[in-house]
């Protein structure tokens, strides 16, 4: 699958890639690690969305439908008595579903063809690598010596590596040099400061991005 994806990227389509944020069900079967992650990275000034964010996807589209990319730190599946099971996550590229993403928060961020095509081949090179538990579990904590991933490198296209989400996105926008997150130190950044520096550098804010997206 990744092959072919990589292979046959659309350079046609819309200009902009969508950054997709997650937004913490505080009633529900929330992972124990999301409610801790949205504890740890809030701020007494965010203004809602923010500070109740625990995921964070980007959206591309190719060849006429949409798909999201991230990694989960759990995947949770439900058995017939409603009861949930999680097992371990894996770096996913899977086709939009509009019920799938009801909590998210959309940012329409301008990426030209060419560039979308160079973050997608990362993104594909990373497919089922799995996730960096350490580094999300100790990172929010600790000044230095963090786990996990600083910035983007090439070689890193050749490498199997560990990845929790907004770290993973922050690389994968970092892959086509975008001066915006070139800085960013990505295993130090949360879904959270994700949003904040997405509102800072006025990415447009958008309701859904499921108007004229093929699904």
């Amino acid at each position: 699958m990744t092959n072919h994806f990589i292979s046959n990227f659309s350079l046609t389509g819309s200009p902009h890639v969508i950054i997709a944020f997650k937004r913490i069900n505080r009633e529900g079967n929330e992972h124990w690690l999301n409610k801790m992650a949205v504890n740890l990275t809030k701020r007494s000034d965010d203004e809602f969305p923010c500070g109740q964010l625990a995921h964070v996807e980007l959206m591309f589209e190719n060849r006429g439908k949409w798909f999201r990319y991230s990694i989960n730190k759990k995947t949770g599946t439900y058995d017939a008595k409603g009861k949930i099971t999680w097992k371990a996550g894996t770096v996913h590229y899977k086709q939009v579903s509009e019920t799938s993403m009801a909590d998210y928060d959309y940012f329409e961020h301008k990426v030209d063809r060419e560039k979308q095509r160079q973050i997608h081949n990362f993104c594909m090179s990373q497919m089922e690598n799995t996730f960096n538990f350490w580094g999300y579990v100790l990172n929010f904590f600790i000044p230095f010596g963090r786990i996990g991933t600083r910035k983007y490198s090439n070689r890193l296209e050749r490498k199997k590596a560990k990845w929790f989400c907004s770290e993973l996105i922050v690389v994968a926008l970092q892959s086509a040099g975008h001066s915006s997150f070139s800085e960013l130190e990505a295993r130090s950044i949360s879904p959270n400061e994700l949003y904040r520096m997405c509102s800072r550098i006025d990415i447009p804010f958008i309701c859904s991005p499921f108007i004229d997206i093929q699904i």
